[in-house]
């Protein structure tokens, strides 16, 4: 702020046009030195009736040099006693000055506890309730603190920062006399509440609340002017005049009693200009709130950061937030012949905002006697991955195989922020009408943490994060699906129809990041988040003939991310083709006693009591948070010879279009990881690596098909193979045609030659619509008796 820069308009800020008519009556003769009257007939008069009272400026004068810090603001004996308390005038004896020296006494018996140093270079200091509270002498001092906190909180915060500003005052520091404003910091303010309507609107007075919630939207912090120094034109007179949340407001007169100018004040370069960072933030209702109805628009609250607090938490996070209740006033432009309309918003004014990712709970906290003794039935069940499986969703029978893979997903969650990602994720593909939606939403309500959401009425930026042009914020950064999903699970309904764009989900599935560089906003936000989807087939219904990929129009690369995928078919073929598989075993890879999915299954007779979402919520949050699981050398093995096993039948040269690479090994290993907390179990085991070497096996029975009358396997293509088309798997034949025909000197092939060839190069499900199509296209010629020969 240079000075003598800028000057007010005609009239000024803060009623300064009445001032002028007023002075033109009583000092005749300087009208003109201030302009042409603004007067312009009837009309004017009538509309400047129905403006509202304008605030009355507060300013304080100034010493003539403009320098001297610690005299214009100066109240009896208490320095910038406008500067907290700006409405109220000072008086000896008042209720406010006692309760100043109450916080003064306090302060000198606990000086202990204060690091005055730091506050000088941090301008901000902590008030411990509980420790207050149970001080006699402090609430001998200060009877009213506790309810003085709840209903007048900004007296009481300015009166508890003017106590420490007094104090580091009279330190023996030289920049003391440059102190600007403290921030009191207020520690254990509760009770802590959800974002509800009652919370927001339930009271009509300003007052302390205390809510968590998830931040949804970003504002980049500014500077705003809280105080600035004027200059008389006149008279060069120096008043310093408080701008409230930043507007600018002009002095209503000069401060000199034989001057009395009313407008045209210049600005001025003056240690009493002050300057405050700030930043708003959208608090909505916290992901973790079980009573948030999913089929209303979410509740959402503004909150003002200020200080040290600016840019402390980002979208996603969840925090606790203890602040003022305050109202803001929008005034919209004058309506001609109409009283000007005046809207109300409330918002809050940060005290105290904690992330919850910094604090580190107790082992036991959150969880009642009732919820651990749940916790422990589930625990000593024999097989708890069967009655989770049945309790996960009761109303869809069968699917035991895909609600396991789910609770994989569920359980993959860990507390701690490692570089690897340990989430597993889960796809579901099929025919339509199979409960696909139906298990994603039982996840969603079993997740301690979960979002439900549909690509059908999603866009790209609507899942990772937006950046959005507001009229008087600027860009604004506001973050999606996945990230507000953070150290949580989200689960994507309609995933083929996603927007075309699927890059933006790499990062997110794999770095567990969304990274923004755009519109000046350069930052990568936390997007931690297990994603379970599930996806129909373009053609309405699912084609075994093509891959997955193909099948939902999903790129490779999105695709290869998800650890599972799952096929849901509407016939009774994949159920033959699991059974034969399941006989079927490698030789380092021995098969199970009895598989998994038949000891998923309920038998005959057998009847299994269901847990409650509620308990099952409870076991996911507390085996997320409190096993710590160690994988052991014997099941790490026996995955890693699957794995070999696993290579060896996905060569290239054996025809397959993707090779097993170890992207595949390290997602074997995160859900050897969730197999362990399903149990309650800190150690890995042999059986947890079979039941997840049956899931993967599971997953891969839709690019397996039976071969020939031996009933042997025969891998076609790899899960995540992004598939060929009809076109170029009819170029590869012919090709292995001509090699041959080459090979042999002769040009004429049995049927039972083609089935040899396209066994070896894995095309023998499409074998007949490919000689079909050479045989249309005239590459070769039927002769008859099974008998083809080479054109």
């Amino acid at each position: 702020m240079s000075g003598e820069e800028g000057s007010s308009g005609g009239g000024g800020g803060g009623g300064g046009a009445d001032v002028n008519r007023g002075a033109s009556t009583s000092r005749g003769g300087r009208t003109a030195s201030r302009g042409t009257s603004s007067w312009s007939g009837p009309r004017h008069w009538k509309s400047r009736r129905n403006e509202p009272k304008r605030e009355v400026p507060i300013a304080m004068p100034m010493p003539d040099d403009g320098v001297a810090t610690n005299v214009a603001l100066n109240e009896g004996k208490y320095q910038d006693w406008k500067l907290y308390l700006p409405y109220d005038e000072y008086k000896a004896g008042s209720a406010n000055e006692k309760n100043v020296e109450a916080f003064m006494e306090y302060i000198e018996r606990k000086a202990a506890q204060y690091d005055f140093n730091n506050i000088l270079r941090t301008m901000f200091f902590e008030i411990i309730l509980w420790d207050m509270q149970s001080d006699e002498t402090f609430q001998n001092n200060w009877s009213s603190f506790g309810e003085d906190l709840l209903f007048q909180p900004e007296e009481l915060l300015a009166c508890c920062a003017m106590a420490m500003h007094h104090k580091l005052l009279s330190l023996p520091t030289q920049d003391t006399t440059f102190i600007h404003e403290i921030f009191p910091r207020i520690v254990d303010f509760g009770p802590v509440a959800q974002l509800t309507s009652q919370i927001i609107y339930g009271c009509g007075k300003i007052k302390m609340v205390c809510f968590k919630g998830t931040v949804a939207r970003l504002v980049p912090s500014h500077h705003i002017c809280t105080w600035m120094s004027y200059k008389c034109p006149l008279c060069g007179t120096a008043q310093s005049v408080r701008q409230p949340d930043g507007i600018t407001i002009f002095p209503k007169s000069c401060r000199k009693d034989d001057c009395k100018w009313a407008s045209k004040f210049r600005t001025m370069d003056s240690p009493f200009n002050r300057l405050a960072i700030v930043q708003m933030i959208t608090v909505e209702e916290s992901v973790r709130d079980r009573k948030r109805d999913p089929m209303r628009k979410t509740k959402s609250i503004e909150v003002e950061l200020t200080n040290e607090q600016v840019d402390s938490v980002f979208p996603g996070d969840d925090v606790t937030v203890t602040g003022v209740l305050k109202l803001r006033k929008h005034e919209s432009e004058y309506l001609k012949d109409k009283e000007k309309p005046i809207t109300l918003t409330p918002y809050v004014q940060a005290v105290k905002i904690i992330s919850d990712s910094k604090i580190k709970e107790n082992a036991f906290e959150g969880f009642s006697e009732k919820e651990l003794a749940d916790i422990e039935v589930i625990k000593n069940h024999p097989f708890p991955l069967k009655l989770l499986v049945h309790s996960l969703c009761p109303s869809l029978m069968g699917h035991e195989m895909v609600k396991a893979g789910l609770l994989l997903g569920l359980f993959s969650r860990t507390p701690d922020d490692s570089a690897d990602r340990p989430d597993v994720h889960v796809m579901m593909a099929g025919d339509p009408g199979l409960g696909k939606s139906c298990l994603l939403k039982a996840c969603a309500s079993v997740a301690p943490r979960a979002i439900y959401t549909s690509c059908s009425a999603s866009s790209r930026t609507g899942l990772t994060a937006t950046l959005r042009k507001e009229k008087g914020q600027g860009t604004t950064l506001e973050g999606g699906a996945l990230v507000l999903a953070d150290k949580g699970v989200c689960c994507i309904d309609e995933f083929d129809k996603i927007a075309s764009n699927h890059q933006a989900l790499l990062e997110v599935m794999e770095g567990q990041k969304v990274s923004v560089a755009k519109a000046g906003i350069i930052c990568s936000l936390p997007a931690r988040t297990t994603i379970l989807a599930a996806g129909n087939p373009v053609d309405g219904h699912y084609n075994r003939s093509k891959t997955v990929a193909e099948n939902l129009k999903i790129k490779p690369a999105i695709l290869s991310r998800f650890d599972l995928c799952f096929l849901m078919l509407d016939d009774n073929r994949k159920k033959a083709v699991e059974d034969s598989f399941a006989a079927a075993s490698s030789e380092n890879v021995p098969a199970p006693a009895e598989p998994l999915r038949k000891r998923l299954e309920i038998r005959k007779g057998e009847k299994i009591k269901t847990v409650t979402h509620d308990i099952l919520r409870k076991y996911i949050e507390y085996c997320q948070t409190q096993v710590n699981v160690e994988i052991k050398r014997d099941a790490g093995t026996l995955l890693q010879k699957y794995y070999v096993h696993l290579r060896q039948i996905s060569k290239p040269e054996e025809g397959a279009t993707s090779a097993v690479t170890v992207r595949q090994m390290d997602g074997m290993l995160r859900m050897l990881v969730a197999r362990a907390k399903i149990d309650h179990s800190y150690n890995t085991t042999e059986a947890h690596a079979q039941d997840v070497i049956e899931l993967v096996k599971h997953c891969m029975t839709d690019v397996l098909s039976l071969g020939g009358d031996d009933g042997n396997h025969v891998n076609t293509r790899h899960m995540h193979s992004p598939g060929t088309s009809m076109a170029a798997k009819c170029r590869q034949f012919y090709r292995e045609l001509q090699d041959k025909a080459e090979q042999k000197r002769k040009k004429e092939f049995h049927m039972r030659e083609f089935e040899s060839i396209a066994d070896k190069m894995g095309m023998r499900r499409d074998l007949l619509d490919i000689v079909d199509s050479i045989n249309t296209q005239a590459y070769i010629i039927k002769l008859g008796n099974g008998l083809y020969k080479l054109v």
